[in-house]
């Protein structure tokens, strides 16, 4: 427990504004020319210290409440789902520019000389992904108690934020609408 204890104060400190913007600066940059970061051993690397990180995390007693909440599962696998299409565009652009350099086409051209993005090669795959996305969706829907909002009742308004002339007056902002919806003033 004291080396998670270490390690937040570490992230604490290291998440202040003028640390973090610099050093996530540097690290791009540096990461961006580092070719076998972009490899599949480095996307495996990778992840797999993405996943060592957020599991530590999980940790804190804290971390895991939140993260584990219905509403805040999406935000976890955002991270996960940015962080692999970012590798995954850098990947194929490393990719390309090694296939430039031996003069062959890039992936994209060799698709579009074998394919016409139109009916039906284009149709199929959408088709295939809105029924994949729909099935998840269901699913997620019927496994996560996510909490579901009141429906909104036009006929009752809460008394939020006054006015100064409201103030004065006793009356407050909802309440001097809600008399000329009903036409008294």
């Amino acid at each position: 427990m004291v080396l998670i204890n270490l390690l937040k104060s570490v992230i604490n400190f290291v998440s202040a504004p003028q640390y973090l913007v610099t050093l996530m600066l540097i690290v791009v940059l540096a990461a961006l020319n580092w070719r076998p970061l972009w490899s599949k051993k480095g996307g495996i690397a990778l992840f797999g210290l993405l996943g060592l990180g957020i599991g530590l995390s999980y940790l804190d007693k804290n971390f895991a409440a939140v993260a584990t909440l219905p509403d805040n599962v999406p935000i976890v696998a955002m991270i996960f789902l940015v962080g692999f299409f970012f590798w995954y565009a850098m990947h194929q652009a490393y990719e390309n520019d090694r296939r430039v350099a031996a003069g062959l086409p890039t992936i994209e051209g060799q698709d579009s000389a074998t394919k016409v993005f139109s009916w039906p090669d284009l149709v199929y795959v959408e088709l295939i992904c809105l029924v994949l996305v729909t099935a998840v969706l269901i699913v997620w829907s019927i496994a996560l108690k996510a909490p579901l909002e009141e429906p909104a009742n036009l006929r009752t308004r809460r008394a939020t934020a006054t006015s100064p002339s409201a103030s004065a007056s006793g009356r407050s902002r909802s309440s001097s609408r809600a008399s000329s919806f009903s036409g008294a003033r």
